[in-house]
Parts: C-alpha cells; structure tokens; sequence
C-alpha cells in the first residue's frame, strides 16, 4: 500500500507537545504571533506525511507454523523554526511553516507463531520482534530558536522489542 498525501495550509496543531492530536486551535487569531495572516504561517504542516508506504506479508511455511512481516517506510515530520508568541508559548512561526523535514522513518516487525492442537481448546505460541532494525530514527525535534537544545531530538522512534505470547481460544 503506497499513499501520497499533502497537508499544508495557513494553521497548524497548537497543542502542547505529548498531548492529543488537537485541530480545533483554540489560540489562533488570540494575538501577534498567533493571526492566520501573520509571515511564515503558510506552507507544510506538521502533520504532512507526504510518503507513506506499507507492505504486509504472511506465509505458512510448515504445517500450523506461519511468519508474518510488516515494513513501513514514511516521509518524516515537517518543521520550522519557532519563537515566543505574545502568550509565551513557541507558536510564532519564524520561518515558512514546514521548511525542514526529519529523516525518512524505515521500520520493519517481523512475527512467527505456531499453533498447538490442545483437544478441543487451541493454542498460539507467537514471537514478534518489533523494529527489527532498531532504526533509532528522531520522531520530533526541539523547534525553539532561542534554547540550547534547538534541533536535537525531542523523541525517539521506540527501540527494538521482543515479545512472547501464548493464546489459548476455547
């Protein structure tokens, strides 16, 4: 599945980083810094994801004994350079909006079950080995110009991780 999308536009989520997806700004057009005609408002917004491919994969290669695969491979989030609005938060914008894109983010899960006839119950011994590559890719970065931590990452993709389960379907 491959998706070519664009978002962009004179808005963009003013919410706290850490928090909930929020479209419905409620600080636009509240002072300078914050009015949809101010400079630099208009262009790519943080949520662009212009590449997004995914494959899905399964194969039963012996009996009751299946391997699965999922790659994901998506444009990185767009950023700018951000300054102190009239509230004190970084929501002024102090070059076009999306100007900088992160890193491609590549990341592949791979998982192998086996299924136990057990009577009439059935069981499911299954591994999944997520970020098989550990792609430490930086999913956010520190936009405010005036820090010392300006454009070091703020997030990280989530390391790779093993998990080991056993279902039991009665």
């Amino acid at each position: 599945m491959y998706t070519l999308s664009r978002m962009s536009g004179n808005w963009d989520l003013d919410y706290a980083p850490g928090t909930a997806l929020f479209y419905a700004s409620s600080y636009i057009e509240d002072a300078p810094g914050l009015y949809l005609s101010d400079p630099n408002r208009e262009g790519i917004l943080s949520g662009d994801r212009t590449h997004v491919f995914k494959l899905f994969g399964t194969w039963q290669f012996l009996k009751r004994t299946t391997f699965g695969g999922y790659l994901r491979v998506q444009s990185g989030a767009p950023w700018e350079m951000r300054g102190m609005d009239y509230y004190g938060n970084y929501y002024r914008y102090l070059e076009p909006a999306g100007s900088h894109r992160l890193k491609t983010w590549v990341n592949c899960d791979l998982q192998v079950s086996y299924e136990i006839p057990l009577a009439r119950f059935r069981a499911i011994l299954e591994a999944r080995l997520m970020n098989a590559f550990n792609a430490q890719t930086a999913l956010r970065i520190d936009v405010r110009s005036d820090q010392p931590t300006y454009m070091m990452p703020t997030s990280y993709a989530p390391p790779r991780t093993f998990a080991l389960t056993f279902y039991l379907n009665y």
